[in-house]
Order: structure tokens, then sequence, then C-alpha cells
């Protein structure tokens, strides 16, 4: 089944940034995306989306279980003790960008 895969773009930015994920779980979204490509799902080591993240791999895995629990990521095991990871773009609610502004903040 081909997902619903969306160029990163403004609309993915704005639909990760309204997410309500840690800023850590919003990174490991945008890893993950930029390792899948065009793919429905990559199998990155821990330790390789520790290093793209910035953080310990305990914090990767802390985001992993976050996204997972919030329906926002979808985890597999493969046969071969690696994970499948799959970002579940349809459960992410569209925003309007008139209602995420930033500059009204500064």
């Amino acid at each position: 089944m081909k997902q619903n895969s969306l160029r990163f773009s403004e609309d993915k930015t704005l639909r990760i940034i309204g997410l309500p994920l840690t800023s850590d779980a919003k990174i490991l979204l945008v890893v993950l995306d930029e390792i899948t490509g065009e793919k429905d799902f990559c199998c990155p080591s821990l330790s390789a989306l520790s290093d793209l993240m910035g953080c310990s791999e305990h914090r990767a895995r802390k985001s992993i279980r976050e996204t997972q629990s919030k329906g926002f990521l979808d985890v597999d095991r493969l046969p071969s003790k690696t994970n499948s990871y799959r970002i579940e773009w349809d459960s992410f609610i569209p925003i309007e960008s008139e209602s995420l502004n930033v500059n009204q903040y500064l």
C-alpha cells in the first residue's frame, strides 16, 4: 500500500510543528522522513537515529515510544532484530498556516 507521502515542505513542517509532541519526537519525525525519502518505511539502527538526531540512544528510544503511543509512527519488529519505521501522515491533523504564525510571538 502506497503511503500518502508529502515532499518535505512547508506543509510537512507545519504538520510536525503543530503536533502535541516533545521537540525530540518532532526531530525524530523529520529525520525518519528524510531517511525514508520516496519509500513507505525505513529501517535505521537506533545508533544511526540517535546520531542523526544529535541525542543519546535513550532519548531516541523515548521519542520513538512517544510518537508510536500517540499514533504518529508505526514500528514493526523485523526478524533480523531491526525495526521498521513508517510515519502515519494520515493521522496528522492538518493545520491552517494562519493559525501558526511564529512572528506574533516575536
